[in-house]
């Protein structure tokens, strides 16, 4: 039956070409928006994470309760032996102070809103994952600020002009000091590439009278740890100390809708899939209709109805296979392509969008256990497709239809 259904398939070039294509164009369109949308999704939550949170945010409980006030009164102290107390801890690999702070640019007689970020050196805000464009960058204890390409070109600034910045302080007063631009850098996250400027953590915390205190803490813990119970055992263990320990799945927006958004992927993919379905139960019916003599002829013969209804869908099935195999492995080389050199979406105004954290460079991936099953959904498709279109074979009139041919 299976040669059978080879040499139809070759027989009729034009009609397997328009039903090969149509399955091929599904299977790669699937699996290229499913390789953008997952990771553009991994990578928004992977933002989160490593600029927001880490894998377990410490904050002082005050501070997070009136977060959107700003009210640096309520910060950490004793910042250095509490992090001696938490890298202590065996699932503890590292602590970072960080500090996100609403500041002024003093610039020609006016202020202007900027966002300040303070960072330890060698975190993903300074080295680790920083694209550094020019300069170089800020080392700790001096006043230097790293800057993004949208900064300078926005305040007509160059690498090595100085800065001034008024900052409120955690004393309730206030404070400025004036900073040398170094470096020019960019991050993978879209949110950080806006009107920001970067320095130490060090030098930060001394400018806003933090001294040795910080305003959050990002604790990354060791791999294979559960990060919602190690912060449990952080909150029982600080207990009266006025801190606050949350997991990333518990401050995150987006851990809450991953859910939602894998039945949005499959309702997109079921989507492109009743296409295709259309395209292939058309090609087949049309088939059927152009060869009701052979068909009649094969009946006459002694084949039975089921046979030749089988039949027909094997050669969908062929083709539906071969078609979905080659757009696999297209969709895998372009994948592999767009993995290695990424897509810049910035190039689509995706900076623009604020407080979504999305990526500034989107590398694609796909898992390799969803080539096959990608495959086997769009021949399980085609062979429904073709069923329904083959039902008229049962009532098909063998005597009628070899006159009309006749």
């Amino acid at each position: 039956m299976l040669k059978l259904a080879l040499r139809n398939c070759l027989r009729n070039k034009k009609r397997t070409a328009v039903t090969g294509l149509s399955v091929m164009l599904a299977v790669l369109i699937v699996l290229l928006m499913i390789s953008f949308m997952y990771t553009c999704f991994d990578q928004l939550a992977e933002n989160e994470r490593k600029y927001s949170t880490g894998d377990i945010r410490i904050r002082n409980i005050k501070f997070n309760e009136f977060e959107n006030l700003m009210p640096l009164q309520f910060y950490i102290e004793d910042y250095t032996s509490l992090k001696d107390e938490l890298l202590n801890m065996d699932d503890v690999k590292s602590v970072e102070s960080v500090f996100s702070l609403s500041s002024s640019l003093y610039k020609d007689g006016k202020l202007e809103s900027i966002s300040v970020y303070g960072a330890p050196i060698d975190s993903v805000y300074i080295g680790k994952d920083t694209i550094l464009y020019d300069g170089r960058f800020v080392e700790n204890n001096e006043k230097e600020v790293m800057v993004t390409p949208i900064f300078l070109s926005r305040h007509n600034l160059a690498i090595g002009d100085n800065i001034t910045c008024v900052f409120k302080t955690a004393s309730g007063g206030s404070n400025a000091a004036t900073f040398t631009i170094v470096g020019v850098v960019g991050y993978l996250n879209a949110e950080m590439n806006g009107n920001v400027v970067i320095t130490s953590s060090d030098t930060l915390s001394k400018l806003i009278r933090m001294q040795d205190g910080a305003l959050e803490l990002h604790v990354w813990l060791k791999s294979g740890c559960d990060n919602i119970a190690k912060a449990k055992e952080l909150n029982k263990a600080f207990e009266g100390r006025g801190l606050i320990c949350q997991s990333w799945e518990e401050i995150s927006w987006i851990y809450p809708v991953m859910p939602l958004y894998d039945v949005m992927i499959v309702i997109i993919i079921g989507l492109f899939f009743f296409i295709a379905s259309t395209l292939v139960f058309n090609t087949m019916m049309m088939s059927t209709l152009e060869r009701k003599k052979e068909l009649a002829t094969m009946i006459a013969q002694g084949f039975s109805r089921t046979y030749i209804m089988v039949l027909l869908v094997v050669e969908g099935l062929v083709i539906s296979f071969i078609s979905a195999f080659i757009a696999a492995i297209i969709g895998y080389c372009l994948i592999t392509v767009f993995g290695i050199i990424g897509i810049d979406l910035t190039a689509f105004g995706i900076e623009a969008v604020e407080g979504w954290g999305f990526p500034n460079i989107l590398y694609l991936r796909l898992s390799a256990w969803l080539y096959p099953v990608i495959i086997i959904a769009e021949m399980a498709v085609t062979a429904l497709s073709t069923i329904l279109a083959t039902l008229r074979v049962r009532k098909l009139e063998v005597a009628q239809s070899l006159r009309e041919e006749a």
